[in-house]
C-alpha cells in the first residue's frame, strides 16, 4: 500500500521491507522449534538468520536486496536472490524438522503435510518467477501455517488422550 505513495511515507516503506526480509526467515525458525527443540539445523540457522538481518540492514543503504527510488517505489536489488536462497534453506529446514516430528504421527497425516509444504513452496516460487506479477507467497504461507497448526493441535490432542 505504501509503494508509490508520497515521500513522507518513505521511512515506513523502508522499515516494512527491512522487517519483511528479516523476520520471514525467523518465522520459519520458530515454526521448527514448535515441533522439535533441537534441530540438526540449529547451528546453520544460528549463523544464517542473524547474518541475513545484517545483510538486510546493509541493504537499506546499499540497495543489495531492495531499494526505494525517489518516487517511493520498491525495487528488488541485484542480490535479492540471496534472500530467496535463505528462505529456501529455511523451508528445507522446516521440512526436515517436520520429518523428524512426523516420525511420531500416523502415516495418513504424512502425505497431507508434504502436500501442504509443496503448496507453500510452489506459491513462493510462482511469485518469485513471475517478477511479482502474481502475489501468491503470503496467501500460501498463511494457508500452509493454518494447516500446520491445525495438524499439530490434532496430533497433540491424540497424544494427550
Amino acid at each position: 500500500m505504501l509503494d508509490g505513495v508520497s515521500g513522507q511515507y518513505r521511512i515506513w516503506l523502508v522499515i516494512n521491507k527491512f522487517l519483511n526480509h528479516s523476520l520471514i526467515p525467523f518465522l520459519g525458525y520458530f515454526i521448527i522449534h514448535i515441533w522439535v527443540r533441537h534441530s540438526k539445523y540449529d547451528r546453520l540457522l544460528a549463523v544464517l538468520l542473524p547474518g541475513n538481518v545484517l545483510f538486510q540492514l546493509a541493504s537499506i543503504a546499499t540497495g543489495w536486496t531492495f531499494s526505494i527510488d525517489q518516487n517511493n517505489h520498491y525495487h528488488q536489488g541485484r542480490y535479492y536472490y540471496v534472500y530467496f536462497i535463505i528462505c529456501i534453506i529455511v523451508m528445507f529446514a522446516i521440512v526436515s524438522a517436520y520429518h523428524q516430528f512426523e516420525q511420531k504421527t500416523f502415516s495418513g497425516d504424512r502425505l497431507f503435510m508434504f502436500y501442504t509444504f509443496f503448496v507453500v513452496f510452489l506459491g513462493i516460487v510462482i511469485q518469485e518467477v513471475s517478477g511479482e506479477a502474481l502475489r501468491t507467497t503470503l496467501l500460501t504461507i498463511a494457508i500452509g501455517t493454518c494447516f500446520l497448526l491445525n495438524r499439530f493441535n490434532n496430533f497433540t490432542q491424540k497424544v494427550s488422550t
